[in-house]
């Protein structure tokens, strides 16, 4: 007999006595029967203790005895009904077989992650789906094999099982796929009159006919930028500005066949039939989804530019964006640098007997527009134009300079590139940015910071900057391919689709806008200015929806702009000082988007309930400088009520009053009604919307442009000259709060 192994039999033996004794030992560790009701009473004890205390630190104003013993009952049945319950539900559950719970399980973890959304209504929301599921399921069967045989009883028991699941069912359809409740109306009338300007509506097409081509690198595997190519544009390293790694490479590499070391110069061009040379203008798309092609879904704003005197070039950067592979980030700076590149494959075309493109491109006329990640890329590019090295690698040198006039920002990011860790600068450029209410992809008005940041140096140049916050319009619809839903995936059916502008007006509008502001911008059409300084100009070319706009250019004297100090009684220009009246609420602040971030803009807060309120700027001496009846009083204003409590406008008085104590008062309904907040239900039911979007809105300025001499028409003695102060008078809505900021003088009519 082999005795090799007799000691590890005995190790076996020895662990068996082990384990056999530790079991005993714990099995007289058991509590005696009844000790799980001992602990349930002993934790209802701690919850009684906990409402008791509860109830007395409340401080009702009842008593003590009423404080304690109220929230101690409701616990107490809470408690009772919750065992009583909550026991003969798990009992059931329990005897569930393992196959319900595993496909419950997996049902509601997939179907949760397949969905895109977190929060808990979801789970509860896929989970409620899943239980319906399978409740109508056991119902479907019982009634195909025991409904005949079946008592009375069960039968109404089967019933009622498949109707609470068939009912089920169908809720979450209709929250999935019920397009949702309508925007809340405007406290200000949107109906929109003629056009008051003496100028054609630059949104309809032009007098140019319009060919269109394409170029590329003549080997990309979209056929209009491979084999069907117009013109070869060639390829780029761009791997000092943007790298992906691991699969995303990988993937992107076989998706595009391609990779950072060769990116291609691709574009979509839209071109007027004439006699040149024409304007040059780039269009570019922001982050989509890199298999969904986004370059195309300009070619109504191309058409029409293009019909009108611009070439227009869409461009393509698809391969920037994320995907099935993973995402893009940080990549802003590489599409910055990839406009400037496409430019100077321009430059070479306009200087090349061979091109179609020769001497037919203006190139001291150029305009770029970006939509969102694009509408950062574009600044950055009007920018790193004017530099010499990148500001990421200081040794890679630059040599642009292109004539870059004008840039257009459609709903777009901001300082999600940031040149040397600094806010992106604009100076002496005109700048449009455009942002929607109801935008569920980049839901604040972030370019707003980027428009803030253009500034004018140069007293002879004509550029100028506008912002217009559009009610009902969304991120996608900018773009025909993007559409109305802003998430990606089945993310974007929880979208309240209904309160959305329809797209044909949403491209109306960027039609008029943009087109407008090129005219202005880059064709000297300076006619075309005023309507930005007052959108109601362009009348029933635009469509009847709100809108909240800004503007400013050089000739702007800043008496108060909230930047130079923490002190509430000192403006901006030296010597002068601050005076109210019976404000109830008085602060300089930081602005807030909806999301609670702070913005880079400080304005004075300002709330009243009393009619004798004012808030008013003591002016110094102006001596060396002339104000005259053309000279305009600047300011901008700001609803700062919550939108969902105001039933009527907010309204105010402006006052100057010159140092002989002459007054003249405007109304500002008179001069253009202040719009409320916009507020923005963008997802359907309203737990999302504050789960995502922290406030149903944010606000927006109204920059308000008043000719002095409409005070002086409402009182002759008014001295301009000796100007002393300016009051705002809260005289006309019994209680209210504003933002007022940029308050000063425009020199320039």
């Amino acid at each position: 007999m082999d005795h090799r192994w007799d000691w590890l039999k005995g190790i076996g033996a020895a662990l068996h006595q082990v384990v056999g004794a530790a079991g005993r030992w714990l099995a007289s560790l058991k509590p005696s029967p009844g000790w799980e009701r001992q602990a349930a009473a002993t934790v209802g004890l701690v919850i009684l203790l906990l409402a008791g205390f509860y109830g007395y630190d409340s401080r009702s104003g009842l008593g003590a005895i009423v404080d304690i013993l109220a929230p101690v009952i409701v616990a107490a049945l809470g408690y009772l009904l919750i065992l009583t319950l909550g026991q003969a539900l798990v009992g059931w559950l329990l005897r569930l077989p393992l196959i319900v719970w595993l496909a419950v399980i997996t049902a509601v973890i997939a179907g949760t992650y397949a969905w895109g959304q977190r929060t808990w209504l979801h789970w509860v929301l896929n989970l409620g789906l899943v239980l319906s599921a399978a409740c109508a399921g056991v119902a479907w069967h019982a009634i195909r094999r025991d409904w005949t045989a079946a008592p009375l009883r069960k039968k109404v028991f089967i019933s009622l099982l498949g109707t609470l699941g068939v009912a089920g069912i169908l809720t979450v359809a209709v929250l999935l796929f019920y397009p949702g409740r309508p925007a809340q109306p405007l406290l200000v009338d949107p109906a929109r009159g003629p056009a008051l300007i003496a100028a054609p509506d630059l949104s309809q097409p032009g007098n140019y006919p319009v060919s269109i081509l394409t170029y590329g690198s003549g080997t990309d595997r979209r056929p209009e930028y491979g084999e069907q190519t117009g013109l070869i544009s060639g390829t780029v390293d761009a791997s000092p500005y943007v790298s992906f790694s691991g699969f995303n490479a990988r993937y992107r590499e076989w998706f595009f066949g391609f990779d950072e070391d060769a990116y291609p110069l691709n574009g979509w061009v839209w071109y007027p039939v004439g006699e040149g040379p024409f304007p040059l203008v780039l269009v570019v798309h922001g982050n989509h989804s890199m298999t969904e092609f986004s370059d195309p879904g300009y070619a109504y704003l191309c058409e029409l530019l293009a019909s009108r005197g611009l070439i227009c070039v869409s461009v393509d950067q698809n391969f920037l964006n994320g995907g099935f592979a993973g995402r893009a980030s940080g990549e802003n700076d590489a599409r910055a640098w990839l406009l400037l590149e496409h430019l100077a494959l321009w430059r070479g075309w306009q200087d090349d007997p061979a091109s179609p493109f020769y001497r037919q491109v203006d190139f001291d006329r150029i305009a770029l527009i970006g939509h969102s990640r694009g509408g950062e890329a574009v600044a950055l590019a009007a920018t790193f134009n004017r530099l010499d090295r990148y500001p990421g690698n200081a040794n890679i040198r630059w040599k642009y300079d292109f004539g870059i006039r004008a840039v257009v920002a459609i709903a777009p990011v901001d300082e999600q590139w940031r040149p040397a860790d600094h806010p992106n600068p604009l100076q002496d450029l005109s700048y449009l940015v455009l942002q929607g209410s109801h935008d569920a992809d980049l839901y604040y008005f972030d370019g707003i910071q980027q428009y803030q940041r253009a500034a004018f140096t140069d007293p002879d140049g004509q550029a100028f900057k506008a912002a217009v916050y559009i009610y009902r319009a969304n991120h996608g619809q900018f773009n025909t391919v993007w559409r109305a839903v802003d998430k990606t995936g089945s993310a974007g059916l929880f979208i309240n689709r209904r309160a959305l502008l329809p797209p044909e007006d949403q491209r109306q509008i960027a039609k008029t806008l943009i087109s407008a502001f090129l005219a202005a911008a880059v064709q000297d059409q300076r006619e075309y200015r005023s309507v930005f300084q007052d959108l109601r100009l362009a009348g029933d070319w635009l469509p009847e929806t709100g809108y909240i706009t800004q503007y400013e250019d050089y000739g702007l004297l800043l008496a108060a702009g909230y930047e130079e100090d923490i002190d509430p009684e000192t403006i901006t220009l030296s010597g002068g000082e601050v005076r109210t009246a019976s404000l109830s609420r008085w602060r300089e602040q930081a602005m807030r988007f909806r999301d609670g971030d702070l913005q880079d803009n400080h304005a004075v807060r300002l709330g009243w309930s009393s009619n004798q309120a004012s808030y008013s700027l003591i002016l110094p001496s102006l001596d060396e400088i002339t104000l005259t009846p053309e000279t305009l009083l600047v300011f901008q204003a700001a609803d700062g009520r919550d939108p969902e409590n105001v039933s009527e406008g907010l309204d105010f008085s402006v006052v100057l009053i010159d140092t002989f104590g002459h007054r003249a008062a405007l109304r500002l309904s008179d001069i253009l009604p202040l719009q409320a907040q916009f507020s923005a239900e963008i997802l359907r039911l309203g737990v999302w919307n504050e789960s995502y979007f922290e406030e149903s809105s944010e606000p927006v300025f109204q920059t308000y442009r008043i000719p002095l001499e409409r005070f002086v028409q409402a009182n002759p003695r008014l001295l301009i000259a000796d100007l002393l102060e300016v009051r705002f008078a809260f005289d006309q809505t019994a209680s209210g709060t504003v933002f007022l900021d940029g308050i000063g003088f425009d020199l320039s009519p």
